[in-house]
């Protein structure tokens, strides 16, 4: 991580000193597209756990792509003919989206048991400043432009709204006998998260001109380098009072739970990952 920091304060720091002896335009730029949070961990630690548990028929997670909108600034500074190093400055508005789902079917050979369903979702909803450093080679003229580059982003605290349903249905020798259902849902701050966070990202443009403006549309995968904890710390009592088995992992107490169940699964690997399209204006 001390490699890919120093790394970039290089590159914002070449860009810097070197504006006075190149070319420089400026510009600005607006973004849309989806943002998606991923854990290997926490889907191995359901799974263990199910496997430990003959009762649990079912124990999934999935991971949905939320709205991403974002506007900032953007200094272009041309190396040679096909080269070019841009660095930007943003603010993005970003949401994500947890999902998971739980059986659990106690029914003997007779048919009398419970069968207990829980369908639970997890909004993630932050904002973030970033500063992307681009290396852009053009392919040559009128034709696309290929760019990678390091980005690093500043987050606020995340928020999270969780929403889940249960549904408890009892059988008596295979008849169903009660059904009972019930809903829990709290909105509250992730508070332990690492709110600063480092992407690597791959893309490709078109740029054409226009009055001896250039305007670009580009296509970007932000690939995470970053990952940790995310859960309530302040609100953990409110978090186990107000969600069910599923998303009570993201407050502390769920949190510690789990892991206690599954100890070689702990849930510190949560990653954020990006796909923008954006438009660029250089003047």
């Amino acid at each position: 991580m001390k490699i890919l920091k120093t790394s970039l304060i290089t590159l914002i720091f070449f860009m810097i000193s070197d504006f006075a002896f190149g070319q420089v335009r400026f510009g600005g730029k607006v973004n849309v597209g989806s943002s998606w949070i991923s854990s290997g961990n926490l889907k191995n630690n359901l799974e263990f756990q199910m496997n430990r548990d003959i009762d649990i028929k079912d124990w999934d997670v999935s991971y949905r792509p939320g709205t991403m909108v974002g506007v900032g600034a953007v200094a272009n500074y041309l190396l040679t003919d096909k080269l070019s190093l841009q660095g930007e400055l943003s603010f993005n508005y970003q949401k994500s989206n947890i999902k998971i789902s739980y059986l659990e079917d106690t029914r003997d050979q007779a048919g009398t048991g419970t069968i207990e369903t829980i369908d639970s979702e997890a909004k993630i909803i932050s904002t973030r400043l970033s500063v992307p450093v681009t290396l852009h080679y053009s392919l040559g003229l009128d034709k696309p432009v290929l760019l990678a580059g390091l980005e690093a982003n500043f987050l606020n605290t995340p928020q999270i709204e969780s929403i889940e349903s249960e549904v408890v249905r009892d059988f008596d020798n295979g008849t169903l006998i009660a059904e009972q259902k019930d809903a829990e849902a709290i909105t509250g701050d992730l508070d332990i998260f690492n709110t600063v966070r480092f992407n690597f990202f791959l893309g490709a443009a078109k740029s054409v001109e226009l009055a001896g403006k250039e305007i670009s549309i580009q296509l970007t995968y932000h690939l995470p380098l970053s990952a940790s904890e995310m859960y309530s710390f302040s609100n953990r009592a409110a978090f186990d009072n107000n969600t069910f088995k599923n998303n009570e992992i993201f407050g502390a107490l769920g949190k510690i739970d789990a892991e206690l169940d599954a100890p070689a699964y702990p849930l510190n690997d949560f990653r954020m990952h990006y796909l923008d399209f954006s438009i660029t204006y250089l003047f």
